[in-house]
């Protein structure tokens, strides 16, 4: 019975021992973790810091549970529980363990004596508190302060939600005070919009970023920043691609988990190849491309094939105009095939299907344009409208087609009397020949032709497709007027009536003429269109016109009868030419082309006749003067000849052009050669009738001859190759254009234009003279980087740089501008037929033509240096003394352009001055007439006095006549009705205000003509347009004074 007492009082110590140890061990860790939470909620401790921290409170909690008996109530015994029994009641000294001992049967001892010994120990266990003995001290304070800690977390828990997360952080949970929810709409269509929605708990957040890209790629994460649509919830939009996406948002210290968003892949078309099969007519070879877009000829067949991303059913092509095509379906229903048909036009087209789930297919929109074969556009350069020629000449025929996709023949066609007789045909075997440039000769003794005869010529083309009525394009006719060899002009016709009388026969030859091509063009269109009234009604109304001017000819003959000039036969011609241009009037209106182009035509003999027989009789009754040169004898002017050479560079740089395009190894195209062949021929005309001008400089002469030499020798190049023919064609074509510029400052040698161009090529020359000596005679990039900056070259910027241009070839042209300005200043001369209204400078205020022809000569030696320098590189001492040269000639040329604009100063002070001359005679013109119509007035009124009398007064003492009147400057008086010859707007005067070159005084020489003595308010409209005009030379006269500088060195002594 003792053991089994002691036994359960060890047993009660332990438990007792226990709940205290655990207890407070548990306060201490609650408080450490509530402390560790709280520091969290403020700072943010980081996980390994929390695990640390847990780490360590556990630690902490661990040593108090053994420090307050935790270790010892594992060891507590019944030995134990007698010791403490003892311990807390001395006065039962060992009496307990001795029993114990007894018990245990560890001493000897009698039995009654143990059995005493052991009751004894029995009662005195018995009589002791065992609860106040075996529960350990200090065991409330332990429990309250336990439960204090209890209570706090309790409380922190319930009113702090950041301290809930904090609590759990603290535990080693990797969560955030934030904790982020992604979501979606769901499922997303390749390049739709998707949204994502993020709502936050815990902790509030001002922002949050969504983190995304393609699920399974390894790329980076993208990321864009999500709008706030409430409290905590935000949202962003992304564009589906074709893979799934996936994505995280991060909002304050929280990561929500990753969203993956499915992708609905629809199916989608796309065009692999197409393959467009040309006309039968063209043939050419069927084109593949790997693209929608069609781009064919008319009548074309595109058979396009489409690929699909998935399976698909009902597939067809869809175009905007017409009925859908259904694709022939392969590869497992993957691609399909179909043909469509191109018409003239434009289309688009798509694709239309569903794919197995039923949703429609997606395609893209292709353009489908037919590009019409239209008829081919032609040109008849020679001869031009209205060509006078006599029965014997022979005249250039040149033509120039183009078609859009081949040319299949061309040619001119001559037309008299109604009849076409073939002058020139030329078929084209080559399907692909687009442009053509023909040239024939138009022998004109070869045709019984008279002065009465209308000689019409026309150039036509046809293409390859095959049209209705054999369709071709026609030329407006060009009309070759025949002229007698030799003319005599009449000092004055016999009458007015007869004068009148050729100006409208004149008048009506050409409104018929042009008529008549017209008509003619319409007719050739009818062949491949319906022609409606609608189209025949103007040319009709342009007839009736003619008519009207036929019945005012008939009119104008009966008043030339009546004045002596019998015109009464030739009245049945006039009448007969009026009576076709009627017939031709209804055939028009009758849609009948062709019964009117006959009428017109006939219509257009009897006038010609008729203009015959008025200039036979005009001939016969009035005085004969001398012969005088026509002028169709008259050499053209330079300025002529330079817009001539203008267009052969022209036609030059456009062989080279198409030369140009034309691949490696080809021989060159017969029209191609032959328009290459007309420029050569044209230039050698140029050349011969620049001969004709006696005085032109030899200068000239040899750069026409070099202009020549170069056409030549590219034209070889072009038969040899024409890939090889592009730089001397183009070197031709600069040659050309400078020698344009040449003549053109040539004609106008000392004029306002030709000084103003010298001086922008002497500034121009400075400027890349300076450039060049700035790089110590590395010229050749300086060279050739100022020719490629500069968009064109010569006079007046038309000339075109043909290509980037190498150092030498810069300087060359550099040396033969100089040499063009020496030329003009000192060896030109005024061109017979030159603009006279241009005011030239006057010869003092020229430069100097000593110093020029000295410039042109240092030019020429540094363009020969750079050559030489480019052939073989020389020393370091030859760039230096290049780039010397080059700074000289660069000042010199500056001092050049100076006086050029000085001289030019001087050419717009002439202006001014007779200006300013022309200004007060048009004052003195002025008051003359104030002074004429005031003494009309005044006549006017003494009639209204006198009544019939010869005599009157007017009030104020003076006695009104209808006698002569003097001005008030002190003219001679002049009858009132006869003004004097200083009141006549004469030629002369008519002339120099056309010379001024102003538009709104041109306009008043009109009205000069018709009215021979105009009032004073003309000479005040034009004496207020002759002030502005002074004011703006004045201030372009000062200006170029003011910025001039003259040095000695130019000036003459």
């Amino acid at each position: 019975m003792l053991t089994q007492e002691l036994e359960k009082m060890a047993g009660f110590r332990r438990r007792r021992l226990l709940r205290h140890a655990l207890i407070r061990a548990a306060g201490v860790l609650l408080a450490l973790l509530a402390l560790a939470a709280v520091v969290d909620v403020f700072l943010g401790i980081p996980l390994i810091w929390r695990w640390m921290i847990l780490a360590g409170s556990t630690g902490v909690a661990v040593w108090d549970f053994g420090r307050s008996g935790g270790w010892r109530a594992l060891s507590a015994d019944a030995a134990g529980a007698a010791r403490l029994c003892e311990a807390a009641h001395p006065e039962c000294g060992q009496s307990i363990r001795t029993a114990l001992e007894l018990a245990s049967g560890k001493s000897a001892a009698s039995p009654p004596l143990a059995q005493a010994l052991m009751g004894r120990a029995l009662d005195q266990i018995r009589r002791l508190d065992h609860a106040r003995l075996l529960t350990p001290a200090g065991w409330r304070k332990v429990a309250v302060g336990a439960g204090v800690a209890a209570a706090v977390w309790i409380l922190l828990l319930t009113a702090w939600p950041d301290f809930r997360a904090a609590a759990l952080r603290s535990l080693g949970v990797d969560r955030g005070f934030s904790q982020v929810a992604l979501s979606t709409s769901g499922t997303a269509a390749p390049g739709q919009p998707v949204r994502v929605e993020a709502a936050i708990q815990g902790r509030r957040t001002d922002d949050a970023v969504l983190h995304w890209r393609a699920a399974g790629s390894e790329s980076e994460w993208r990321t864009e920043s999500m709008t706030a649509v409430a409290a905590r919830r935000f949202d962003a939009v992304l564009t589906a691609g074709e893979t799934e996406l996936e994505c995280y948002a991060v909002s304050g210290d929280s990561t929500s988990p990753v969203l993956r968003i499915a992708v609905r892949v629809p199916a989608r078309a796309q065009v692999v190849k197409t393959t467009i099969t040309p006309p039968a007519y063209l043939a050419q070879a069927p084109k593949e491309q790997e693209k929608g877009d069609i781009d064919a000829p008319e009548d074309s067949t595109a058979e396009v094939t489409v690929a699909f991303n998935r399976p698909v059913m009902n597939a067809r092509l869809v175009p905007s105009q017409g009925q859908p095509v259904t694709l022939t379906m392969s590869g497992g229903s993957r691609q399909g095939t179909a043909r469509l048909a191109v018409s003239a036009g434009s289309l688009t087209w798509h694709v239309a299907g569903q794919d197995a789930d039923g949703h429609p297919v997606e395609s893209d929109v292709w353009q489908l344009t037919g590009r019409a074969d239209s008829l081919p556009s032609i040109r008849l350069l020679e001869p031009v409208d209205e060509t006078s020629a006599t029965a014997i000449w022979e005249l250039p025929a040149r033509l120039r087609a183009k078609d859009d996709h081949g040319l299949a023949r061309v040619g001119i066609t001559l037309r008299l009397a109604g009849k076409e007789t073939p002058l020139f045909e030329k078929d084209f075997e080559a399907g692909d020949i687009r442009e053509a440039a023909e040239l024939a000769i138009l022998a004109m003794d070869t045709m019984p032709l008279g002065i009465t005869d209308n000689l019409q010529v026309f150039a036509w083309a046809t293409d390859r497709k095959p049209r209705a009525g054999n369709a071709r394009s026609v030329t407006p006719i060009a009309n070759i007027d025949i002229r007698q060899f030799q003319t005599r002009k009449l000092d004055a016709p016999p009458c007015e009536c007869a004068g009148e009388c050729v100006n409208l026969v004149e008048k009506m030859i050409a409104a018929q003429r042009h008529v008549l091509s017209d008509s003619f063009q319409l007719k050739e269109t009818s062949t491949w269109r319906e022609v409606s009234p609608e189209d025949t009604q103007p040319l009709a109304g342009r007839e009736m016109e003619i008519a009207g001017t036929g019945q005012e000819l008939l009119t104008k003959m009966q008043e030339a009868a009546a004045s002596g000039f019998d015109l009464g036969k030739d009245g049945q011609l006039a009448t007969e030419a009026l009576q076709q241009v009627n017939f031709a009037v209804t055939a028009l209106q009758q849609v009948a082309l062709e019964s009117g182009c006959d009428h017109e035509d006939k219509a257009l003999t009897h006038l010609l006749q008729l203009r015959r027989e008025i200039m036979k009789k005009m001939g016969k009754g009035g005085k004969q003067a001398k012969p005088k040169k026509k002028d169709e004898d008259r050499p053209p002017s330079l300025g002529e000849l330079a817009q001539r050479l203008d267009k052969v560079a022209g036609e030059e740089r456009d062989v080279a052009e198409q030369a140009g395009r034309l691949p490696g190894n080809t021989a060159c195209p017969e029209p191609l050669r032959g328009q290459q062949l007309a420029t050569v021929a044209e230039l050698g005309m140029i050349a011969g009738e620049l001969d004709r001008h006696q005085g032109l400089t030899d200068l000239v002469r040899e750069r026409m001859d070099h202009s020549e030499a170069a056409a030549a020798a590219a034209g070889e190049k072009l038969v040899a190759g024409p890939p090889d023919a592009v730089a001397p064609l183009h070197a031709a074509e600069a040659q050309t254009r400078e020698l344009a510029a040449h003549l053109r400052l040539l004609e106008n040698q000392a004029g306002e234009q030709s000084l103003a161009q010298m001086e922008k090529n002497a500034r121009e020359a400075a400027k890349e003279l300076e450039a060049c000596a700035s790089c110590q005679g590395a010229c050749q990039s300086s060279a050739t980087a100022a020719a490629a900056a500069r968009p064109g070259t010569g006079d007046g910027g038309q000339a075109r740089a043909s290509g980037e241009k190498t150092a030498p070839a810069r300087a060359r042209q550099l040396a033969e501008r100089s040499a063009t300005v020496n030329d003009v200043l000192s060896g030109g001369r005024k061109a017979e037929g030159g603009d006279s209204s241009n005011k030239t400078a006057d010869q003092e205020s020229l430069p100097d033509p000593a110093q020029t022809k000295a410039l042109a000569d240092g030019m020429n030696a540094w363009a020969k240096a750079v050559e030489l320098k480019s052939a073989g590189p020389g020393a370091e001492e030859t760039d230096t003394g290049l780039a010397e040269q080059a700074r000289g000639l660069a000042a010199r040329q500056h001092r050049l352009a100076d006086v050029l604009q000085q001289s030019l100063a001087a050419v717009r002070q002439a202006q001014v001055d007779k200006l300013l001359a022309l200004r007060k005679e048009t004052q003195s013109r002025q008051r003359q007439a104030q002074t004429r119509e005031l003494a009309a007035q005044k006549s006017a009124g003494n009639q209204g006095q006198t009544g019939n009398g010869n005599s009157g007064n007017d009030g104020s003492g003076n006695s009104g006549t209808d006698g002569p009147t003097a001005d008030r400057n002190g003219a001679p008086p002049q009858e009132a009705d006869s003004p004097g010859p200083a009141l006549m707007a004469d030629a002369e005067y008519q002339k120099r205000l056309e010379g001024t070159g102003d538009q709104e005084l041109k306009a008043v020489i009109g009205y000069l003509a018709q009215a021979p003595v105009p009032d004073s308010g003309v000479f005040s409209y034009i004496d207020q347009r002759l002030t502005v005009l002074i004011s703006q030379f004045s201030r372009t006269a000062l200006a170029a004074k003011r910025s001039g500088r003259v040095p000695p060195f130019y000036q003459r002594t």
